[in-house]
């Protein structure tokens, strides 16, 4: 038997659903001569139930912010206690392409398994990460990072496991930043942001 479904009821239906969406921000916090302290926080702001799995920091900053070499590195030992103390404070430097003046870290799948992967949640979110960006010398006077998120074909920032309201399966999926929808990933479902202006070494 064919059901026929009006147009305002299919309105109606699509402002029901459950919606996936996760904004990313990276939020700076302070910086000294030599170096530069940022967050990164995820928030939910759809209406599913989204769960963290791993996660990507790949874009660049200014050039000729200092004459000495960067590196970076996790600043924190997350305060929750699901988090196993991810990411661990002291741990090598993280991945960063010098020529391309690119932070390049990607966290790969496995921070969480999907039954220890804790939930994002919505209104103030959660910060993942804590980390300090260094130079060999200074920041030159009155330079600003200018950090802007990778914006390649295909560029993911974001692998993350969601579970709709109507269903219990957990399904892995990535959020992309910029790129083409796959089987496996859910394109533009992430948003993210760049700080505001940090003027380094004034």
């Amino acid at each position: 038997m064919k059901t026929n479904i009006t147009d305002q009821r299919l309105q109606e239906l699509i402002a029901i659903a459950p919606t996936v969406a996760v904004r990313m921000d990276m939020e700076w916090l302070s910086s000294t001569s030599n170096t530069a302290d940022f967050q990164i926080r995820l928030t939910s702001t759809g209406t599913s139930i989204v769960k963290l799995n791993a996660f990507i920091i790949r874009g660049v900053h200014s050039p000729k912010i200092t004459s000495g070499i960067i590196t970076w590195k996790a600043l924190n030992d997350n305060a929750d206690p699901k988090w196993l103390g991810w990411p661990q404070k002291g741990t090598t430097n993280l991945p960063y392409i010098s020529g391309a003046r690119k932070l390049n870290f990607s966290s790969a799948t496995n921070i969480f398994t999907n039954e220890t992967a804790p939930i994002i949640p919505n209104g103030n979110g959660v910060v993942v990460g804590t980390f300090r960006v260094f130079t060999t010398t200074t920041w030159n006077p009155n330079t600003d990072f200018g950090f802007v998120w990778e914006m390649t074909t295909g560029g993911v920032v974001g692998y993350i496991n969601f579970e709709t309201q109507s269903t219990t399966s957990l399904l892995p999926v990535g959020f992309m930043h910029y790129g083409p929808t796959t089987s496996n990933a859910i394109g533009k479902c992430l948003t993210v942001t760049s700080p505001i202006t940090q003027v380094l070494n004034r």
